[in-house]
């Protein structure tokens, strides 16, 4: 007897193993209202072959924290087999386009540095004085 009761009950575990299965679903709309007081849930979904389903509620959330309420969707979506599907973070704006500079006025023309000995110049006769080195 022990024996049937055993098999029975793996039967029992396999069998609810598989109607636990992930469902695919068509289409889950979710929409949560909270004013501080109530928080209003309603949840319409629809599973690939089944049935539109739907889910309203409201609950009294003055004393639950922002992790609570959070908890508690979480759980609500839990029983009712449906993923908790956050919406996706809205995309960044693209920068504008920057306005091009202006184009900058050339510079003026350097003076030449003046040499202070030009090569070419002839130096005066009385610069050097050849008697001293005689």
């Amino acid at each position: 007897m022990k024996k049937y009761s055993l098999l029975l009950l793996l039967a029992a575990l396999a069998s609810g193993a598989m109607a636990q299965e992930k469902k695919e679903y068509t289409s889950i709309s979710k929409s949560i209202s909270d004013d501080g007081k109530t928080l209003d849930m309603k949840v319409s979904f629809k599973a690939k072959g089944e049935k539109t389903q739907h889910y309203e509620n409201t609950f009294d959330i003055r004393n639950l924290s922002k992790s609570d309420k959070e908890a508690l969707v979480s759980r609500i979506m839990d029983s009712l087999g449906v993923p908790n599907q956050t919406p996706p973070a809205a995309p960044k704006a693209p920068e504008p386009p920057k306005s091009p500079e202006a184009p900058k006025a050339p510079e003026a023309p350097k003076a030449p540095k003046q040499r202070r000995y030009a090569a070419a110049q002839p130096i005066p006769a009385n610069a050097i004085n050849l008697q001293q080195y005689a």
